[in-house]
């Protein structure tokens, strides 16, 4: 399940498939987003990514970003807060690697 907030929703597909949903957060709270059932198919639009990210996981300690065919752009380092990383999707990835 990919949950993601109306504000953060950067792809807008071809027949894509999502319903609302609602995310539990640790101490009872939830967040509303949308379910993405199906990523759709090409061809894909894409717009500049508005997403916030939290990851508790102490082995990733920098995020790489990729361009639309896969290809390493930058590496950046990630900072740890509250035991959590946390990081704005960059706005010219496509997609991301953690390691």
């Amino acid at each position: 399940m990919l949950v993601a907030s109306d504000a953060a929703t950067f792809l807008s597909l071809s027949k894509r498939a999502a319903r609302r949903a609602s995310l539990p957060l640790e101490g009872g709270a939830t967040v509303d987003g949308l379910e993405i059932k199906s990523y759709g198919q090409a061809p894909w639009q894409v717009a500049t990514a508005a997403l916030e990210v939290t990851l508790r996981n102490d082995h990733v300690a920098h995020l790489t970003v990729l361009d639309m065919n896969g290809m390493p752009l930058h590496t950046v380092p990630l900072a740890r807060a509250d035991c959590a990383l946390r990081f704005a999707f960059p706005a010219e990835a496509m997609y991301v690697v953690l390691h």
